[in-house]
């Protein structure tokens, strides 16, 4: 086997063998799948441009860290909130999701960039003199390997410094840890079996010494850094079998072939995310790239060009003629390539070798990961060398020298490298909070959300669930507003139809107000928007209430409802009932006309609610958790033109708006604690230019009053303009293909794909698009992981069945 590729480690510094030195840097991954195309064409720019920029050799590893499920828990416990909730109850709730997880098996890609570290200037003559000597001395194996001078180390330092600004320039980089090196060694020998155990206080070591001269210098430790990678590997024919401290490891090493001369970007190009993510095991990808100048591009290409030309004249002077097509085609590429070095940019070419590193815990399993992988690759070749299997498991480990094993290098332009996209991946939601679902691809990489993030961003707390019947949509916001309970958030949920059950849950029993409004007389001002509505919103929403309630009324009549609101609220204890006396008592006879329309209603059925003297509004929420169901509502159909909407159903949405002032008045009070305001039915909200005025005041509210809006819906209206209404948006199936457009739209995609609408359109069993306040995209499963959620809290029993198979 190969020499172990590594003597010393200074903080990111990375000291091989020789003269080898390079500065280790972590990338951080792209959500990439749903970027528009011109997005994705920019990331393959900046990759581009780094291997541009770069001027040294650089190696870049894509490997898969197992899904850290033991600290989900310890990470979630933080956001209790003890004023609310129970911390066993908390714990309870999250160590199920951690049982969940773990019975996943996910995990999660990272990328780590090493570039080398050469001298700033061409060595001198005598230091040029001492590198030919050690070479010579290392071919007769007679070399004797020097300490590492305390002035080298600081020339590395200030080259690690401008490689790190050569790369943070156009990528999202930073220093990789010692923690994070130690990680990388020392899982090579459990890869796709275990994570490795780490040793919490290493540190790598060197001893300091005196050089002759007499200055300082560092003598590395020879185990320090191989005791992390020194498992017993026996090669078995074209596998290894590892006995690592984790368990018994089988490995396969894959070399990968020629990479075709064209190929589709985006689409089938990105060889180093799109097989590697659709596969459900982990496999680890590294590149070692040889970083070649212009000049030296050009003298390369240009004997390419003459070996070419030979060949083509040796088979036309031949007696069968010029036959291969392959000939004619090489002359043809390399006097593009030519051409392409010759431009005004003067790019570089990169020598690039890629290898593949698939591990099992048998022989059998490790067989069927391979042939998947190769499966996925299709006619890209991926050889697994006998003899190579060792020196190109040392190419999968940290190291300085840019590899060891050249014989499947291939030469690629800096685009071409772009297009291999590999810190591409499927993310959403937030970094540490509670479990809500995986991605569909990417090997069921779990997704999380903090419904408190859009807050403390400054960004608009709105959360949107959109989708056809059936769809998952309820039940996720359901979730969503049950997950916040548990972290002892404070939660309203408004229930027009009313079909939520929240009281059914045993969890919460004893935790749950229900207030049952209808058309009774005990019910009467209940829900007067100028006694129960926040003071900014009481005006506007008194007045587009009474407006609501007098169907192609003239101009003058809103005119004088508008004028007696306005001094009812100049009074001591201003309330609908005044307002119409004010209107009856008036002069003015357009304003005494609107005040018996207007009589009528004050009297019959549910506009009772909004109709009180003042002294029957109830405002006080009484537990953690109230639902307000309005019974007796006639709610139009989603989607129908307000202009077709009769009496009651016009009755019905002015109701409506209503009832979400009201919900806004329960959250009111102390800011310190967390609320969640749940409307379902929430297109009556978004389909008119008041009720959008209603979301966007709601918003300010919210953000003030420390309120997140959950709104799920059917229908989507013009998104133009609620696009800056809404934070997070979770997108389940359509119905239309012109409802998936609008639905695209406003996830920032591209609309007219018919694949993607097509799709969406597909979407049942609580699968979604959701979009995150970072504007990453990603195909998700939404799964309640306790199944008695989806008994209780489901609103369509048809769908029980299936949603229950979707979460098993």
């Amino acid at each position: 086997m190969s020499r172990f590729p590594l003597r010393y480690v200074h903080q990111n510094i990375l000291v091989g063998q020789g003269d080898a030195r390079a500065a280790l840097f972590r990338i951080e991954m792209v959500s990439y799948p749903f970027l528009a195309a011109a997005e994705k064409r920019e990331w393959l720019r900046r990759l581009a441009r780094f291997a541009f920029a770069v001027e040294a050799d650089f190696s870049l590893w894509r490997v898969c860290r197992a899904y850290p499920a033991e600290r989900y828990v310890a990470q979630a416990e933080g956001l209790l909130d003890p004023r609310g909730q129970d911390a066993a109850a908390w714990r309870s709730f999250l160590h199920g999701h951690e049982a969940h997880l773990r019975e996943l098996r996910s995990f999660v890609p990272e990328a780590y960039l090493a570039v080398s570290l050469g001298p700033e200037r061409p060595p001198g003559l005598l230091r040029g003199m001492d590198t030919a000597r050690r070479r010579l001395e290392a071919l007769f194996g007679v070399a004797a390997v020097p300490p590492i001078a305390a002035a080298e180390i600081e020339e590395l330092i200030a080259g690690e410094e401008r490689a790190f600004h050569r790369a943070a320039g156009v990528l999202p980089v930073r220093r990789a840890t010692t923690r994070e090196i130690q990680w990388l060694l020392r899982r090579a020998a459990c890869r796709g079996v275990a994570e490795p155990a780490l040793d919490d206080h290493w540190e790598p070591a060197a001893l300091v010494v005196e050089t002759a001269d007499g200055s300082p210098a560092y003598e590395p430790l020879g185990s320090d850094l191989v005791r992390h990678a020194n498992a017993p590997v026996l090669e078995q024919d074209r596998a290894l079998v590892i006995d690592a401290e984790e368990g018994c490891c089988h490995q396969a090493l894959l070399g990968m072939g020629a990479m075709p001369e064209e190929s589709e970007f985006p689409g089938g190009a990105e060889l180093l995310f799109g097989p590697l993510e659709a596969l459900a095991f982990p496999v680890d990808a590294v590149l070692h790239a040889r970083w070649l100048g212009n000049r030296d591009a050009i003298a390369r290409v240009k004997r390419r060009i003459v070996d070419a030309d030979v060949a083509f004249s040796e088979q036309l002077t031949s007696a069968h003629g010029p036959l291969s097509y392959t000939v004619e085609e090489n002359r043809q590429l390399a006097r593009e390539l030519d051409a392409y070095l010759q431009s005004q940019e003067r790019p570089p070419l990169l020598n690039v070798a890629i290898s593949l590193a698939v591990g099992a815990p048998s022989a059998a399993e490790l067989e069927r990961r391979v042939e998947a992988v190769r499966h996925r690759y299709g006619t890209v070749a991926l050889h697994r060398p006998m003899g190579l299997q060792p020196g190109l498991f040392l190419d999968h480990l940290p190291r300085a020298d840019g590899g060891v094993v050249r014989d499947y290098a291939d030469v690629l332009t800096i685009e071409q490298f772009g297009a291999l996209m590999p810190i591409a991946t499927h993310q959403a939601g937030s970094e540490r909070c509670v479990y809500i679902g995986r991605t569909l691809s990417g090997g069921s990489r779990p997704v999380r959300f903090d419904v408190t993030e859009a807050l403390r961003a400054g960004r608009p707390p709105s959360i949107l669930l959109a989708g056809t019947l059936g769809s998952g949509k309820t039940i996720a916001a359901e979730l969503l507003a049950y997950a916040a309970e548990r972290r002892g958030s404070f939660v309203v949920d408004v229930d027009p139809k009313p079909d939520h059950n929240f009281e059914g849950l045993p969890e919460l029993a004893g935790r749950v107000h229900v207030i049952e409004l209808s058309g009774d007389d005990r019910y009467r001002g209940l829900l007067d928007p100028l006694v129960t509505a926040p003071q900014a919103l009481r005006e506007d929403l008194a007045s587009s209430y009474l407006i609501e309630l007098l169907p192609q009324a003239p101009p003058a009549w809103e005119t004088q409802v508008r004028k007696a609101v306005r001094a009812a609220l100049e009074s001591p204890a201003p309330c609908c009932l005044q307002v119409l006396e004010l209107l009856c008592a008036s002069a003015d006879p357009d304003a005494r006309s609107a005040g018996e329309a207007l009589s009528v209603w004050a009297d019959s059925g549910v506009a009772r609610l909004g109709f009180g003297d003042g002294t029957a509004a109830r405002v006080a929420a009484e537990r953690p958790l109230t639902t307000i169901k309005a019974r007796g509502l006639a709610l139009p159909a989603p989607g129908v033109p307000r202009a077709d909407f009769d009496q009651a159903e016009r009755l019905g949405v002015a109701t409506l708006k209503l009832i979400a002032a009201y919900a806004m008045r329960l959250v009111a009070g102390d800011r310190s604690v967390h609320k969640i305001v749940l409307f379902d039915e929430a297109w009556f909200l978004l389909a008119s230019r008041d009720g959008r005025r209603l979301i966007d005041r709601l918003n300010r509210l919210g953000r003030a009053e420390n309120a997140t809006l959950i709104l799920a819906t059917q229908q989507l209206t013009d998104v133009g303009e609620i696009e800056n209404l809404i934070g997070t948006r979770f997108i389940f199936g359509q119905e239309t293909a012109a409802e998936a457009r609008r639905a695209l739209e406003l996830l920032g995609l591209d609309a007219s794909d018919r694949g993607l609408v097509e799709r969406l359109r597909g979407y049942r069993r609580g699968r979604c698009l959701m979009r995150d306040i970072d504007d990453r995209v990603a195909e998700l499963q939404i799964e309640p992981v306790y199944a008695h959620l989806l008994d209780i809290l489901d609103t369509s029993p048809a769908a029980q069945p299936v949603l229950r198979e979707a979460v098993a």
